[in-house]
């Protein structure tokens, strides 16, 4: 037989996913040409962070661990919103960010209809203008937009 504790503690559980899931919003996924390219940042930010012992400091130093093959400007440029993207500068993705939001190594200029597709140190996210501002708020060196 169930206590009303039991049935509580099982309300409140119900309520809180209840919440948590109606809350949830939902952007379009990403398309895979974006994943791609900021796939390709970040290998070379790691690859660069790796053989220097700190982020890279400029195009200079990233652009020895891009693939030779890929033509520089096509990869730096978002499919999202067709601009270049905006590299942020001595970053080392092997560090654990210094707060809960980690920090942002590429993101999209304008974005499309308040989405801009980030590349951060921990992965790929498409966020708002307000959670764009929060990652670059945590990012050392960075004014917000």
């Amino acid at each position: 037989m169930r206590t009303w504790v039991d049935v509580a503690y099982f309300l409140l559980v119900a309520g809180i996913l209840t919440l948590a899931l109606g809350c949830e919003r939902t952007l379009p996924p990403i398309p895979e040409a974006t994943i791609d390219r900021l796939d390709t940042i970040s290998w070379a930010y790691l690859k660069a962070a790796e053989s220097l012992n700190r982020g890279p400091k400029d195009m200079a130093e990233l652009q020895k661990f891009l693939p030779p093959d890929q033509a520089v400007d096509e990869l730096l440029k978002s499919p999202h919103d067709g601009q270049p993207l905006i590299l942020v500068w001595n970053i080392d993705p092997r560090q654990p960010p210094e707060t809960e939001i980690p920090p942002v190594m590429a993101y999209e200029q304008q974005g499309v209809n308040g989405e801009f597709d980030v590349l951060t140190t921990m992965g790929i996210m498409r966020v708002n203008q307000q959670e764009l501002n929060k990652h670059l708020a945590a990012t050392p060196g960075v004014r917000q937009k």
